[in-house]
């Protein structure tokens, strides 16, 4: 992130994880659109009012950063549990 007024640096991000491991340091990104494809095997770069509608998460209020952050979380969350169970 990128402005004049918050310094947040965010360089050297990772969207793949190492084959070998866990990583030991870094920042690495998860996309839930990408992780949801790679899971059903359905098309990637889905919208996240897609991918809700299609695991049953409430989206009312999508479109704003709060928002958004949390239902990412809770596609997130459902993922993981789909897969642990």
């Amino acid at each position: 992130m990128k402005s004049d007024s918050i310094e947040a640096p965010l360089e050297n991000l990772s969207y793949l994880l190492p084959d070998s491991g866990v990583p030991k340091s870094g920042l690495f990104v998860v996309d839930t659109s990408d992780l949801y494809g790679a899971l059903s095997g359905k098309e990637q770069g889905r919208s996240l009012e897609k991918t809700c509608r299609t695991l049953g998460i409430d989206t009312t209020f999508l479109h704003n950063a709060g928002n958004d952050a949390y239902v990412s979380d809770l596609v997130l969350l459902h993922l993981i549990l789909a897969k642990v169970s």
